[in-house]
């Protein structure tokens, strides 16, 4: 189960880019130098020539701490304003980021449609694109990459800044892209009768839009209620067996039985919506 390939248009967009942080100011103890040298100059003064040379010396000491304070809170207002400038511009990028991971998501959704959507489309007469393998199927949505790159560097190359990362974070990921799974070698669909035909269904209508055979598709139905001798076990070539709860959860299992670690958010669709021919159980009436 993976993420479709990006669109062209996509895979070719600028990358977004953080605002240039604001430079570094120099340290207070770095400033210092100037009245500390003046405070020692007039000792210095005061021990070779005497009392009269001492008045005039502090007065070049005070001076200078006084510049050196004035000088200080200029720095500390230059600061606070360049880091209110980044943080505005930090705001600004956020929304762009929204902005492009918005745009993005309904590229795939209408490249890649689940179900439901392709259902209500093909209700409406829109037809969306057919793209890549004929035997795609578009299992549900779940949280796919994006494709997309922040470029740039946060206020500091040696500190990670929280929010720079939340966003580099946020912008890599799509919570509700559409997941992919090649049905050439069989998806099967294992549960209770409603929630596996609506399912199984969905996936059908997906393979006959796209050209390809419906019978890669199959079903299982169990649980309580349900026609014990109404299918065959699986098929060990099948790409990958699709298990729905009682409650609707959905599950899929690889062909090499693992479990897929993304969560899958399933499309459901109607019966009457499915292509002619009820899903079957492999080697069932």
């Amino acid at each position: 189960m993976t993420a479709p390939p990006p669109a062209p248009a996509a895979s070719s967009a600028p990358a977004l880019a953080l605002p240039e942080p604001p430079r570094p100011t120099r340290p207070r103890w770095v400033d210092a130098g100037a009245p500390a040298a003046a405070l020692l100059g007039a000792v210095a003064a005061s021990s070779a020539q005497g009392r009269p040379a001492l008045v005039p010396a502090l007065a070049a000491a005070v001076a200078a701490l006084v510049a050196h304070g004035v000088a200080g809170v200029a720095l500390r207002r230059r600061s606070r304003s360049a880091a209110f400038r980044w943080r505005a511009a930090l705001d600004e990028t956020e929304a762009a980021c929204g902005r492009r991971l918005e745009s993005r998501l309904v590229s795939l959704r209408h490249r890649w449609p689940t179900s439901a959507d392709l259902v209500e489309r093909l209700r409406h007469g829109d037809r969306p694109p057919v793209t890549g393998a004929r035997t795609l199927v578009v299992l549900g949505t779940g949280a796919v990459a994006s494709g997309l790159v922040l470029a740039g560097d946060g206020p500091s190359r040696g500190d990670r800044d929280p929010r720079v990362e939340a966003l580099r974070a946020r912008l890599a990921t799509l919570d509700d892209g559409p997941l992919c799974v090649d049905a050439a070698r069989g998806v099967h669909v294992v549960g209770p009768a409603l929630l596996v035909e609506s399912l199984a269904g969905g996936y059908r209508a997906q393979l006959r839009h796209r050209g390809a055979s419906v019978d890669l598709v199959t079903w299982l139905r169990v649980g309580a209620g349900d026609d014990p001798g109404g299918g065959a076990p699986l098929d060990d070539g099948a790409a990958c067996v699709v298990e729905v709860s009682a409650a609707g959860a959905v599950a899929v299992v690889r062909r090499d039985g693992v479990p897929c670690a993304v969560p899958l958010r399933p499309s459901w669709t109607s019966s009457h919506d499915a292509p002619a021919g009820r899903p079957v159980s492999p080697g069932g009436p």
